[in-house]
């Protein structure tokens, strides 16, 4: 078992485990974004878990178990600049045919420069530009939520 496999199962061992409940993983380092999240996430749902992770490798530890156990995420929302070497638009190539339209980045950079960091895919992530607006915010969370 690799140490990233290992170190997932830990992080979901003390969670409570429930089949068909959405979950929502939010990758940002910076603690005073939480609050915006948890209310924006909170404004779609009420049985709405809320997984964080500060870095990308955090975030792949979540997603690996969440394939594994086929208890996949329903959206993830990464900020770009994160903890660590990885960026946001790193965790998107990694994890770009899992998530499919299943991501939001974030930056407070500009569209075109985080359509040049993508680079060439078919269907680029949805990107919401800092700062944040609650209302755009709410809207995309939603309707990635209610597909």
């Amino acid at each position: 078992m690799n140490q990233l496999t290992h170190k997932s199962q830990q992080m979901f061992q003390n969670t409570e485990k429930k089949l068909n409940q959405t979950k929502v993983l939010i990758v940002e380092d910076d603690i005073t974004s939480e609050p915006i999240w948890e209310y924006i996430v909170s404004k779609v749902g009420k049985s709405i878990r809320v997984d964080r992770a500060t870095g990308v490798d955090e975030a792949s530890c979540y997603l690996n178990c969440s394939i594994e156990t086929n208890q996949p995420y329903q959206l993830v929302i990464s900020d770009i600049f994160l903890s660590g070497p990885k960026t946001g638009i790193d965790l998107w190539h990694d994890y770009h045919t899992v998530l499919s339209e299943r991501i939001i980045l974030t930056s407070s950079i500009s569209y075109s420069k985080m359509h040049k960091h993508l680079g060439r895919f078919e269907v680029a992530p949805l990107f919401l530009q800092k700062p944040l607006i609650f209302h755009d915010c709410i809207e995309a969370v939603y309707g990635i939520l209610h597909r």
